[in-house]
């Protein structure tokens, strides 16, 4: 009934019996205006999480280049060692040759 008057915007007059019923029985609603736009998502305060996410891949970026370092020079150590083994042995040789 409240429908249809509000969509044909004529008032049909009640008895104040009626009225009475009327009210009492109506729920209390808020004037929402359901299918006008498009619902909202409220953006989270991600500002932590930003920080923590930096300090996570500035950590996880100093630890790889240790990583690469380290096993560079466990890759080359032989190679250096086997040079560095001759030059040692050249430095103390080659005085003793021409000494003699």
């Amino acid at each position: 009934m409240a429908d249809e008057e509000i969509k044909t915007g004529e008032v049909k007059e009640a008895s104040p019996e009626v009225e009475e019923a009327v009210a009492e029985v109506k729920p209390i609603t808020a004037d929402i205006p359901y299918g006008k736009g498009l619902p909202t998502v409220l953006m989270p305060f991600m500002g932590p999480f930003h920080e923590i996410t930096e300090s996570v891949e500035y950590r996880g970026q100093l630890i790889a280049r240790d990583q690469k370092l380290s096993s560079s020079v466990n890759a080359a150590m032989p190679v250096g060692a086997f040079i560095g083994f001759f030059f040692a042995l050249l430095m103390v040789l080659l005085p003793i040759y021409f000494m003699t």
